[in-house]
């Protein structure tokens, strides 16, 4: 099993690099674990990095503007056996994680992180351990892009 874990100061352009380095820690992965059966590698890679990307987007966007620099983001990158697990934690309050898809009709400006979150990977959870939200999402590696 492999396992990384990045912190950052919860910034929207620290969001940004820490999506980009998931996504090449996924990529690196994939070549040693020499995994044939993904037909599309760049999809699944960007399917992990949206799906990370709006995890650490929410845990930012619902901060507290005070003491940013305490309340960092956590990203735990875990590579076991075929699946990809990326937990993304935070130091906020509580939050609904409830099942329901955003009000396509309306068209919203925000909102669909959880179900952006849903569809790009095959298990997304929550929990709230030690103060903290930690969502974690899970990736088959032998579903690849589908």
């Amino acid at each position: 099993m492999h396992e990384l874990e990045l912190r950052f100061i919860p910034t929207l352009e620290n969001t940004q690099w820490a999506t980009i380095a998931v996504r090449q820690i996924a990529a690196a992965l994939l070549e040693t674990i020499e995994a044939g059966s993904i037909e599309d590698h760049d999809a699944f890679l960007s399917e992990i990095e949206l799906a990370t990307g709006e995890a650490c987007c929410n845990a930012v966007k619902h901060g507290p503007e005070k003491g940013k620099r305490e309340i960092q983001v956590s990203v735990m990158f875990k590579q076991k056996e075929s699946n990809f697990i990326i937990a993304v934690s935070d130091g906020n309050q509580t939050y609904d994680f409830s099942e329901r898809e955003p009000d396509f009709d309306s068209l919203p400006e925000s909102g669909y992180g959880l179900y952006i979150m849903r569809k790009m990977m095959n298990k997304v959870s929550y929990r709230r351990e030690k103060g903290r939200n930690i969502v974690t999402m899970e990736k088959e590696i032998s579903q690849g892009g589908e």
